[in-house]
Order: C-alpha cells, then structure tokens, then sequence
C-alpha cells in the first residue's frame, strides 16, 4: 500500500513502518457535534512503530486535530473528514490516508409533548378533555442535558362537586421550554362546570359551560343544557361534542396525528361525556380517548389510554381516569445518555427516544 515515507538514520537489523491495511473511520456519515474515531490499521516495522494523527477537511488539515478521535464542528458541515494516520520507528515515518467520509451534515431535531388527558366528571357528568399536544423542531438540532417531564392523567371525579381531575402537564426543557399543558377535567354534577386545559373538559348535564382548550394546544370541550346527556371533552384534534338526550351523550373531540416516529399515530383524544338515561355514553375521540358510561345502561366508563394523553369518560357514576402523557425525541445525532427508560428505535438516520415517564436525555455540547 502506497504511504508517504520519511527515512530516518537508525542502526541495523529493522526496518521502517510498512501499511498493509488502511485506517477506517468508527463513521462515514458523520453529524455536527458526534465524534468520530480512526483505527490505526495495520503495519509490520522494527522496532514496533508509535501512531501520530492529523484529520484533514476536505483535504485540508485541521489546526489541533491530533488525536484518534475528532468532534465534527459547525465549519465541518458540507465537508468531508478523513485522518492521516502516521507510523514512526527509528528507520523511517510512514504515513497513510484513512477512507473519506461523506459531508458532514448539520444536527436535526424535534420533539412531540402530549400532556396527561382530564379526567371524566361524576354521576354521569362531562368528559375529559385530552392532554394538550405540542409538536415542534428544534432549531440547530438538541445540545446538552434536557429533563423530560411526563404529565399523568387526572383521576375521576368521584362525588358531588368534584369535577375530574386535571392532566399533568409534560415538559421538554432546556432548549425547548414549551409545556404542553394538561387536559381540564370534565364538569360533575354539583355546580362543577368543565375545567380548562390542553383541551377543556366537557360540560357537565344540565349545564352548558365546557373547559376552554388552548390555542395550538388543543380545543374546548362540549357544552350541554340538557338534563340527561353531558358534554364530550376537547380533542386535540377537535372540539368536543354536545350532549344529547335524544341519541347519546356527547362525543370526545377528535385526536390529532403524528409522524415523528416515522409512522402516523393518533394521539390526545377526548374522553366521551356521561348519560344519565338508557342512551349511550359519548364515543372517546379516538388516539386514547375514553367513552362515556351510561347510567341507564348500566355501563362504566373507560379511562383514557395510557401514554396517549386521552381524556377519560364521563361517569355513570364515578368518571374515568384520563390517560397519561408521552413525550417522544427524534434526533440526527444519537443521544449520550438517557434515564428513565425511554423506548429507542430509529427511522432513516434518525434516532428515536420515547419517554412513557419523566427522565433525562444528554446529547453532545
């Protein structure tokens, strides 16, 4: 293999550094802010030779560069890197050339903060609102220590007055600060009218005040001024729908959807609100809403799904839980660390972390 040899005065019986194998990069598609490693290859020379290492920009070499590991900067992207690997003995300096990377590319990212969903009103009272719903990119891509909060769903509300419970709100601190707010739990019979969130709670029968959602967040929840049929809880996707005693109470509002993982998931519906008579409990909203219980038909209520941010059901009695919050991190350069357990998978050259609970995740400064 051809190398650059410098030839140096040394006594007899050895001989100068000679490259049979070339040195390899740890990563030929290297991300600003992840640090590449250089093999040394392989070489025969007597004495055993000693390594020095210089890594070039597009062929150019990098003040300071020295050693077997390089961290790609801002004035690497749209640049290839490589190292000059050199073997030295006592009868000669033997250079050779790793292979080439691709351009460095400049570090993504963007993250998808769903709130914990409210929970569902008493004695068939208004459906939870879903968890508020927050989806953005991160400019420059993720730096750092990040703490991930995940909000849990609000409990039921379980006597007269008591309206569900509020969702916890989740979190992506550091550099992307927006909380996404908890869904409003539902209104209860007892003068408790739904509560604002991410997505407002449904109103409760016989009152028709619903929860306000928050705008880019979610939506409110349905109203009602029937004496029998409580209103739906906002969807992230869509309002919640108004109770009825005609057909059924009222409707959780529609999820919204995501592709942050590389595949379309519904998340944040509302929960469906309670009956009071033999007609239906509200449908959930779908993407982890629960439905309404009936009194008259004698059906429970069902909590929102868990990790979904999904309102729960309005009660035939007791409401539902809603369900609790996720938040889920896509990354072009690969976290550091992480605690708190997230799920790992990738789509493209994009790595995905997905919290169920709170924890941290570090990347590259």
């Amino acid at each position: 293999m051809s190398g650059i040899m410098l030839m140096l005065v040394g006594g007899g019986g050895g001989e100068a550094p000679e490259n049979s194998v070339a040195p390899a990069l740890s990563d030929t598609t290297p991300v600003e802010g992840q640090t590449i490693t250089v093999t040394n290859g392989t070489w025969t020379g007597s004495p055993t030779p000693s390594f020095g290492y210089q890594w070039q920009r597009d062929g150019s070499n990098i003040s300071g560069a020295t050693s077997n590991s390089y961290q790609a900067v801002s004035s690497d992207i749209g640049t290839a890197l490589r190292c000059v690997v050199t073997a030295t003995n006592t009868f000669g300096a033997v250079s050779a050339n790793s292979n080439q990377s691709s351009n460095v590319v400049a570090r993504t990212g963007s993250y998808l903060s769903i709130a914990g969903g409210g929970g569902g009103g008493f004695d068939a009272g208004g459906g939870g609102g879903a968890g508020g719903m927050i989806e953005n990119t991160v400019s420059g891509g993720f730096s750092g220590s990040i703490t991930i909060t995940v909000g849990s769903g609000g409990s039921g509300g379980s006597g007269s007055g008591v309206p569900g419970g509020d969702g916890g709100n989740s979190s992506v601190s550091g550099q992307a600060a927006s909380a996404a707010t908890g869904g409003g739990g539902g209104g209860s019979i007892g003068s408790t009218q739904g509560r604002n969130g991410g997505s407002g709670g449904g109103a409760r029968r016989t009152e028709d005040t619903p929860g306000t959602g928050i705008s880019g967040q979610g939506n409110d929840g349905g109203f009602t001024n029937d004496t029998y049929g409580s209103g739906g809880g906002g969807g992230a996707g869509g309002a919640g729908g108004a109770g009825s005693s005609i057909t059924r109470a009222g409707d959780g509002g529609s999820a919204a959807t995501s592709s942050i993982t590389g595949s379309t998931e519904s998340f944040a519906g509302g929960g469906g609100g309670g009956a009071d008579i033999s007609i239906p409990g509200g449908n959930g909203g779908g993407g982890g809403g629960g439905r309404g219980g009936s009194r008259g038909n004698d059906v429970d209520p069902v909590a929102g799904s868990t990790n979904s941010g999904g309102g729960g059901g309005g009660g035939k009695n007791a409401g539902a839980t809603g369900g609790s919050g996720v938040v889920i991190i896509r990354s072009n350069l690969p976290a550091t660390s992480t605690s708190g357990s997230p799920t790992v998978t990738t789509t493209g050259s994009d790595t995905v972390y997905r919290f169920t609970g709170s924890g941290t995740i570090v990347f590259p400064s």
